[in-house]
């Protein structure tokens, strides 16, 4: 056999095996490069015959045309396609009056500067809601006379303030009206400030559910709202800055109306931008309730995009502030805190107080 002698490689059979060491290592690679190479044609392949494979979608059923039409007929902007601008609507009476359904009134003027707007609604749990709203666009400003009256047979109470207790819940019965007008003038895009003018009237009774205690019964003599009704003449004014993107959908009567202070809901589909909103409102008592005060409303909201988009971090804040003098707030004017919009993992109306 050869062998290396003197630092010099004798033989050609040593010659061989060293030269196929040195080789081998390099094997693989030229293995994967191939591999690699017949899977990028395998993809390329399938590509092509996807694009050879391309058809138009099937045409839709009668059942996915009738639920398109429906859609349609549902969606705000589709007033041109309603019948005589009568339109079927769903919810939007208010939170806790349960499945909500009726019908809206919108025809269409010659010109876009006019607007009237009607609504019927009705909810399963015998609530129900008429409001008539009659407009004026020129340019930058909106002049709006609105009316509105609701019926709300069950609505809870726990107590005041934060030690309140779930075991004392009870409900009472509430007729209320509104009419009044307001001017809003849009400053820059998604700034405007207005201001408003409006009679508000409560009728309160007996809960119209025997299934829970009568407020009345549960707290009697503590509640005087509750013995009588009560008469306001509301006005003030704000200013509001809108900058969500995209833009979150607005009920036209609690948007344009603002006749009570609702807390903004975080819209779903926004994933950028800033709203905020601040409010002064007097109501001064018009009956023999003593009732008169004011009240400070400020809220606003940030939605904070993270992963490119995908997520959203919101923060929201809200304020409430009522001054009331020697005089005291009616039970169904006092700002509440519970349910989906407020406070999640409590009641609806579970906290209710001034502030």
């Amino acid at each position: 056999m050869d062998a290396l002698i003197g630092g010099r490689l004798r033989g050609p059979l040593m010659r061989s095996l060293l030269l196929g060491a040195c080789l081998a290592p390099s094997m693989p690679t030229y293995a994967a490069t191939a591999q690699q190479t017949t899977r990028a044609e395998e993809l390329r392949e399938r590509r092509l015959d996807k694009v050879e494979a391309l058809r138009p979608p099937d045409p839709p059923g009668p059942f996915e045309r009738l639920l398109g039409t429906v859609e349609a007929q549902m969606e705000p902007s589709s007033r041109s396609r309603s019948m005589l601008g009568i339109q079927p609507k769903l919810g939007g009476l208010k939170p806790g009056a349960g499945i909500t359904g009726g019908i809206r009134f919108a025809p269409d003027f010659p010109a876009a500067a006019p607007f009237v707007v009607a609504e019927a609604l009705g909810s399963v749990r015998r609530y129900w809601g008429i409001g008539t709203l009659a407009g004026y666009r020129w340019r930058s400003a909106t002049l709006l006379a609105f009316s509105r009256f609701r019926h709300m047979p069950s609505e809870r109470f726990f107590g005041f303030g934060p030690n309140s207790k779930r075991s004392d819940r009870s409900d009472f019965g509430l007729n209320e009206g509104v009419a009044g007008g307001l001017l809003e003038i849009a400053l820059r895009t998604g700034l405007s400030v207005g201001g408003r003018a409006s009679y508000v009237a409560h009728t309160p009774s007996a809960a119209g559910d025997d299934e829970t205690r009568n407020a009345i019964d549960r707290f009697p003599g503590e509640v005087p709202s509750l013995q009588s009704g009560s008469r306001h003449l509301a006005f003030g004014g704000w200013i509001e800055y809108d900058g969500r993107e995209p833009a979150a959908p607005t009920a036209l009567f609690r948007y344009l109306a603002r006749t009570e202070s609702d807390i903004e809901g975080v819209p779903l589909a926004t994933h950028r931008g800033i709203y905020a909103l601040a409010e002064i409102v007097h109501y001064e008592d018009v009956g023999a309730t003593r009732s008169s005060f004011s009240r400070v409303h400020l809220q606003s909201q940030q939605f904070v995009p993270f992963r490119r988009g995908h997520n959203v971090f919101v923060f929201r804040e809200y304020l409430s502030l009522s001054n009331v003098g020697g005089s005291r707030v009616p039970l169904y004017m006092q700002p509440t805190l519970g349910g989906a919009n407020t406070l999640r993992g409590y009641e609806l109306f579970r906290f209710r107080d001034r502030h």
